[in-house]
């Protein structure tokens, strides 16, 4: 097993990039449980939707977390009424710096 080479801890979750470039999530309790007060309060009226669509994004940038994911990476194949949410989602991760730190764009 490679040694964890870089360790990020952010929100309610702990990363650990490995040598390889790979990214793994550890300590990421229930959906409901791991939203931090901010995340409760700005989806405040959708929280299941927004932990399904954080959870989508998280794994698309950690299937490969040196690659920038841009927001057209993640709405590429959303259904219509999904596009919104997806956008806020993708901007509150961004802003927070829980997707692209590292990544080359």
């Amino acid at each position: 097993m490679n040694e964890p080479m870089h360790m990020f801890k952010t929100l309610p979750y702990l990363y650990y990039v490995n040598n390889n470039g790979s990214c793994n999530l550890e300590n990421a309790s229930s959906d409901e449980q791991s939203l931090t007060k901010e995340e409760q309060h700005t989806f405040r009226d959708q929280t299941g939707s927004y932990t399904t669509a954080r959870k989508s994004i998280l794994n698309k940038w950690r299937s490969n977390p040196i690659k920038y994911l841009s927001l057209q990476d993640v709405l590429d194949g959303a259904a219509s009424e999904d596009v919104t949410l997806l956008e806020e989602t993708y901007n509150f991760l961004l802003g927070h710096g829980l997707i692209n730190f590292g990544s080359v764009q």
